[in-house]
């Protein structure tokens, strides 16, 4: 029998997430990370930096999907009163000089600043091995059923079909068409969809 659970993140200890964060957010990045700034040594560099940040300083903001005892999937979320100096801290203690500006910008251009009473969906990750059985699903339905703002929002590429679809059928609508030169340029990606759900509870 599959059973998938979803938990918060706070709810196991720091040191048993790190390392599965840290492959599912290069699972789900590192062709962004490695397009144009980094090699594939600093995209694990970053990627396990967030991940200890991640586990250490926001796991409330964490959802965790496991498949049978093991862990598959991750959902970060993010509302207004989250800053992110935490995450330079982080980045300043595991990279050099030359490369954090560069980190910084990039993560500046992934991220997204949520207005009062919006909960962003940061980003969401499976590992490849479980991709198809409906974790993604899962984690954002138990996003919506948890979701204490009136609006629950994300970015999807426009090439990413099936995550569209799967972010359709869950209730979100397209708000607005963003395209980005920029984007392209640093991450091989232009065009976007910022998509909402609006909680009507």
């Amino acid at each position: 029998i599959m059973t998938i659970t979803i938990q918060k993140g706070s709810n196991y200890p720091k040191e048993q997430l790190i390392q599965p964060l840290t492959n599912l957010i290069l699972a789900g990045f590192e062709a962004k990370f490695t397009h144009r700034f980094f090699t594939t040594d600093e995209a694990q560099t970053i990627a396990y930096a967030l991940s200890v940040f991640l586990a250490s300083e926001k796991a409330n903001n964490l959802l965790i999907a496991e498949k049978n005892g093991k862990i598959s999937g991750c959902l970060y979320f993010i509302t207004k009163t989250d800053g992110s100096k935490l995450l330079q801290h982080y980045l300043q203690q595991s990279l050099p000089k030359n490369k954090r500006l560069k980190a910084w910008i990039l993560l500046g251009f992934l991220s997204h600043q949520p207005k009062a009473n919006e909960r962003h969906i940061d980003f969401i990750a499976v590992s490849p091995v479980f991709r198809g059985l409906g974790i993604g699903g899962k984690l954002i339905q138990y996003c919506q059923d948890h979701c204490s703002e009136s609006s629950l929002t994300l970015h999807v590429a426009k090439s990413n079909i099936g995550a569209y679809k799967l972010y359709q059928s869950k209730g979100f609508l397209v708000d607005k068409d963003l395209s980005s030169l920029i984007g392209r340029r640093m991450t091989g990606i232009d065009d976007w969809w910022y998509m909402r759900w609006e909680s009507f509870s």
